[in-house]
């Protein structure tokens, strides 16, 4: 596995994002990351927001669909605790710089080659 900036045949440009935010200056990267930094703490409260009530609620866990629901709302959580802060600091920096251990964990979800 080659953890480099991924390449996308048959594009006529580069795609917005990958390293494109190393151009930014530092007070639009700091922007930037607390602007992530919110949604992404916005997300993990409001899904837990949402698990809590379904456990809570005794009407709402007879219910199946409330119950894939919650599972939805578990996996976003998972994702803006994991995924979101490396795809920032891969954006920020322009390059993998986490290391082969790091490539092959994140391998999968950044689609790196």
């Amino acid at each position: 596995m080659n953890c480099s900036v991924p390449i996308f045949p048959g594009l006529d440009y580069e795609p917005v994002g990958f390293g494109q935010l190393i151009q930014l200056s530092p007070t639009g990267r700091l922007a930037f990351v607390t602007i992530c930094g919110i949604l992404s703490a916005y997300a993990v409260a409001s899904n837990g927001f949402v698990i809590f009530a379904v456990n809570a609620h005794k009407p709402l866990k007879v219910r199946c669909s409330n119950l894939w629901l919650s599972a939805l709302a578990m996996t976003e959580i998972i994702v803006a605790m994991l995924v979101t802060p490396v795809a920032i600091y891969y954006n920020l920096f322009g390059a993998w710089t986490l290391g082969v251990a790091g490539c092959k964990v994140q391998g999968g979800i950044l689609n790196l080659r």
